[in-house]
């Protein structure tokens, strides 16, 4: 029986959005007797090869980059047999693992990229600056490799836009924004006594807008007893502390750190409402959100920025609010609404949650994802 081996430098799944799409593929992979293997992360040794080398050569991205495939390349090299008939690569580093591979040794498995970001620009993000040459390196290695991919599984429209502008062509692929796991999340209880509080539960990185939402949040017009909760950590948490400090928000404010996921989840499950307040950075753009959609799935109401994933989810929908991004005003009123309207709250938590069922289930997501790569 052929078999799917998905790879991925992120270690685990609890490695933020790209983890929880993950841990739900294996979940519906195995629920519906896919046969598959996971390959998650470097072994301790390429990892430990990795940390030196950004210590040594911190300006490097290539160099990092190159590690990072050489890590790769080896675990999955270990796992490799002929029954695997696809290689499905959640980041950019895996797929040229899998290419160099299969150009080496004269593979016949199909190598897809699911795409859930750009690549090359998410390097103007981060806080360090790396040198021009090296970056110029990893500009021409993702269109070389790119343009070897057998197909590409797009987490919305946005990712097929950048890639076929980075080929200046048309490319195999299936759109196919993330899926939840309803099993698992009906799981999950609402506590009615629970302390009331808004969630936002993100990485804390400048593209996902949470100074937007602490500084929409504080404009709110609610009882000052309700709170925000913060889920999540990232490079953007000392500038967020300080925000917090200066519009004396410390007694409202929560910032919970990195949780396990299932505490994330309960989190999420027993808030007011969600708030996705993404911005755009260039053509980095939030795609199809893990966090909306299990808060959605949660019949918890989601406020979101009108763009991206995040549009292409709610729009015309009634099933949450959109708001334009860096609008901490329009925030702060959808908060007010969610919050003082119980009939509104109510109607929004029946729609996201029909909208779920229908069209973001894991169980139908699985099915076309293995189509596609039959196809």
């Amino acid at each position: 029986m052929s078999s799917v081996l998905v790879v991925s430098g992120h270690k685990d799944f609890n490695t933020g959005g790209v983890g929880t799409h993950l841990r739900v593929l294996h979940e519906e992979m195995v629920l519906q007797n896919v046969r598959n293997s996971f390959i998650l992360g470097k072994t301790k040794f390429f990892s430990g090869l990795s940390f030196f080398y950004r210590k040594i050569r911190k300006l490097d991205a290539y160099g990092q980059f190159e590690l990072q495939v050489l890590g790769l390349s080896n675990k999955i090299k270990k796992n490799l047999d002929n029954k695997i008939f696809v290689i499905d690569c959640h980041d950019f580093p895996a797929l040229v693992s899998a290419i160099r591979l299969r150009e080496r040794y004269k593979y016949k498995f199909k190598v897809i990229y699911t795409v859930h970001a750009p690549f090359y620009e998410q390097y103007s993000l981060m806080n360090q600056k790396f040198n021009k040459e090296s970056l110029h390196k990893l500009k021409n290695i993702e269109i070389e490799y790119l343009s070897k991919c057998d197909g590409f599984v797009c987490v919305d429209d946005k990712q097929r836009d950048i890639i076929e502008k980075k080929l200046s062509r048309k490319i195999s692929n299936i759109v196919l924004p993330n899926a939840v796991n309803l099993r698992f999340l009906d799981t999950f209880i609402r506590k009615e006594d629970s302390e009331r509080y808004i969630v936002i539960s993100r990485h804390l990185y400048k593209k996902c807008g949470v100074h937007i939402g602490i500084e929409g949040f504080s404009k709110a017009n609610i009882d000052p007893k309700i709170k925000l909760v913060i889920v999540g950590m990232g490079d953007e948490f000392d500038s967020l502390s300080k925000q917090v400090e200066k519009l004396k928000l410390q007694d409202r404010v929560i910032f919970k750190g990195r949780l396990p996921y299932e505490e994330s989840i309960s989190c999420t499950a027993n808030a007011i409402a969600s708030l996705v307040p993404s911005i755009p950075l260039g053509d980095y753009v939030e795609a199809t959100s893990l966090s909306m959609l299990e808060g959605m799935a949660l019949g918890v109401p989601v406020i979101a920025s009108n763009i991206g994933g995040l549009k292409q989810v709610l729009n015309n929908t009634n099933a949450g609010i959109l708001v334009e991004p860096n609008d901490s005003d329009a925030i702060a009123q959808a908060i007010e609404k969610v919050v003082k309207d119980n009939d509104f709250r109510h109607q929004i938590s029946i729609k996201s949650r029909f909208l779920i069922e229908e069209n973001y289930s894991s169980k139908n997501w699985l099915k076309k994802r293995l189509n596609f790569y039959k196809s």
